[in-house]
């Protein structure tokens, strides 16, 4: 899946190689039963503007790469605010 976005005044486009959505625990039941929940997993690139060589943007920030992150999350799912990637 390939999305637009504009990163440090770029025009870029965002890529997404993998997804994984976040999936629910359950700790109801037996316990033998229960599992932990799990958050979404994704693989992402950055595009030239026009989808065609992968570039480079030098040092994103966390922020920068929380903010195409949740950026992906909302384009797959709509808006998502609580997002909690793994440090």
């Amino acid at each position: 899946m390939e999305f637009e976005m504009n990163v440090r005044g770029n025009d870029v486009v965002i890529n997404v190689l993998w997804f994984q959505p976040a999936t629910k625990g359950k700790d109801s039941g037996h316990p033998d039963t229960w599992y932990p929940a799990e958050p979404a997993d994704f693989e992402w690139e950055i595009l030239d503007e026009f989808g065609g060589e992968q570039i480079y943007i030098d040092d994103l920030t966390q922020e920068e790469e929380r903010e195409i992150e949740q950026e992906i999350l909302s384009v797959m799912f709509g808006l998502v605010d609580d997002y909690e990637p793994y440090e």
